[in-house]
């Protein structure tokens, strides 16, 4: 089942975060087919001078009913991003799994940088340092068999040449493909027979305007 979402998104022109480590553009909300909800935004680290995109990512009421506790059993989600840098078969791909085991005090959802064919396969990206969790929080609601993930989910901009990612330019529009499902036999049902689908387009704040208005207050400042 593939879904199709328009988001209408304007840039705001406040300065949400600014400090001597980093610096944050306004966050913006999204809605991807209700399920997948919460805001994103674009940060600049001046330690490293990375810039990157962070994901507020809210999963509400998703239905635990049916799951056991073997940890073959839960939910995944996933952000299908642009073609790979140099690579016209494979795309970029964020890709998060839960498996149900309560008897592990360590049960959370794990996110790993990926790569997928746009289609029915996906694998993980080798070098794993383009997109990775941050935090996350896990709320059960055993009497109404439901489970709500809150996860901030990081994605970096660039890759050095030759890596497994896609490079997001800064001020850019970013197309999404957003994607759920189940896990069975603790594997995610990725094919989209068994998986809900759709598309978006996020638009970035532009990072630099920000630096540059930030930078002007630090010299007037001295």
């Amino acid at each position: 089942m593939v879904l199709k979402t328009t988001l209408v998104i304007l840039g705001l022109s406040t300065l949400v975060s600014a400090n001597p480590y980093f610096i944050n553009t306004p966050k913006i909300p999204f809605n991807f087919g209700n399920h997948i909800t919460g805001d994103y935004f674009s940060e600049y680290i001046y330690a490293n001078q990375q810039k990157r995109v962070v994901f507020e990512v809210l999963i509400k009421d998703v239905d635990i009913s049916e799951w056991t506790q073997d940890g073959m059993s839960g939910h995944w989600f996933a952000f299908g991003l642009d073609r790979v840098q140099d690579n016209d078969i494979h795309w970029d791909l964020i890709m998060c799994e839960f498996k149900y085991n309560p008897s592990d005090p360590h049960n959370e959802m794990h996110c790993s940088d990926s790569i997928w064919d746009n289609d029915e396969w996906w694998n993980e990206d080798q070098y794993q340092e383009s997109a990775f969790i941050d935090s996350q929080k896990i709320t059960f609601d055993q009497e109404n068999k439901k489970v709500t993930f809150k996860l901030d989910i990081v994605k970096r901009f660039h890759t050095p040449i030759g890596h497994q990612d896609t490079v997001i330019t800064d001020g850019s529009e970013v197309k999404i493909t957003w994607m759920y499902g189940s896990m069975e036999a603790g594997f995610p049902v990725f094919r989209k027979s068994g998986s809900k689908r759709g598309n978006a387009v996020i638009k970035l704040d532009n990072l630099d305007e920000y630096l540059a208005i930030e930078n002007a207050k630090h010299h007037e400042d001295l």
